[in-house]
């Protein structure tokens, strides 16, 4: 952080991204990127979450919705 764009160089497997803002809103989604991809920057986003793909779509992850990190699981 802070960090609004993301690149899949040098990757193996595909991942979901979810763009948030500082109080964790989700600005932008990016499902399924391919390694080798260079994506645009998401302007209102203030740090990127990369998980596997297909967690977004399961998880039925949303622009808009608030994200909460448990440091302490």
């Amino acid at each position: 952080s802070p960090c609004n764009s993301v690149h899949t160089f040098f990757m193996s497997i595909p991942i979901d991204l979810a763009f948030v803002d500082k109080n964790l809103t989700v600005r932008g989604i990016r499902n399924n990127v391919q390694p080798w991809k260079l994506l645009a920057p998401v302007w209102t986003a203030r740090s990127v979450f990369e998980m596997p793909a297909g967690t977004l779509s399961r998880s039925q992850t949303a622009i808009g919705d608030q994200l909460y990190v448990d440091e302490n699981p």
